[in-house]
C-alpha cells in the first residue's frame, strides 16, 4: 500500500513530461482500459505547458466508452470552452449527441445535434459525420419546418457521396426515401 502511494505521489509531481502520460494513456486504450487511458490523457493535459485540447479531447472518448457520460460532458466543455471550433472535439460531440438522440428521440435532444452538426459543418465542411447529423436532425424536426424534410434528404445524400461504404448512412437514405415514397403514395 505505502509503494502505490508512493508511485502515486511520484507520477503527480510538478514537471513531469506529459508524453508519458500521453504513450500511457495510449497503451491503456489500445488493452481496452478506457477508464484509466481517461486519467492518464487528464494527466497529460495538466503537465502539459501547451495544454493541448487534444489530450482532453482523447479523455472525453476514453469516458464515453468507459460509460463514464457525466465525465465526457465535462471534458468536452472544457474543450469547447477555449476552443469552440475544435474539429475533433466537435466530431466527438456531434456522434455522442446523435446517437443520444436516436435513443431518446426528443425534440430537444435533434435540436442539439442540429447546433452541433452545424458547427462542425462550418469548421469541417466536407465532413461525412456533419451532413448526416444534420440529415437526421432535420429529418426528425420536419414538424417544425415544411423545408427540413428536403433539407435533410440533401444532407444525407451529400454524406453518401462523402462516404459511399458508411453502412448507417446507407440505412438511413434508404428509409428516408421509403418513407417519402409512402407518403406521396399516401397523398396521391
Amino acid at each position: 500500500v505505502l509503494a502505490a502511494i508512493g508511485i502515486t505521489m511520484v507520477m503527480n509531481l510538478p514537471g513531469q513530461d506529459p508524453k508519458k502520460y500521453e504513450l500511457e494513456a495510449r497503451k491503456f486504450e489500445g488493452e481496452g482500459d478506457y477508464n484509466r487511458a481517461m486519467q492518464a490523457y487528464g494527466r497529460a493535459f495538466g503537465k502539459s505547458k501547451s495544454s493541448t485540447l487534444e489530450h482532453l479531447v482523447r479523455a472525453a472518448r476514453g469516458a464515453v466508452e468507459d460509460g463514464k457520460l457525466p465525465q465526457a460532458v465535462g471534458f468536452l466543455g472544457q474543450v469547447l470552452l477555449r476552443d469552440p471550433e475544435l474539429a475533433s472535439a466537435l466530431t466527438l460531440s456531434t456522434q455522442w449527441q446523435c446517437e443520444l438522440a436516436k435513443m431518446s428521440g426528443e425534440r430537444g435532444q435533434w435540436l442539439r445535434v442540429l447546433e452541433n452538426a452545424q458547427k462542425l459543418a462550418k469548421v469541417e465542411a466536407e465532413s461525412p459525420l456533419a451532413h448526416h447529423a444534420l440529415g437526421l436532425a432535420y429529418l426528425n424536426l420536419r414538424t417544425d419546418d415544411d423545408s427540413y424534410v428536403g433539407l435533410g434528404e440533401t444532407h444525407l445524400q451529400r454524406a453518401l457521396e462523402l462516404d459511399p461504404t458508411n453502412t448507417d448512412i446507407v440505412k438511413d437514405l434508404v428509409d428516408q426515401s421509403w418513407l417519402s415514397a409512402r407518403q406521396k403514395g399516401a397523398a396521391g
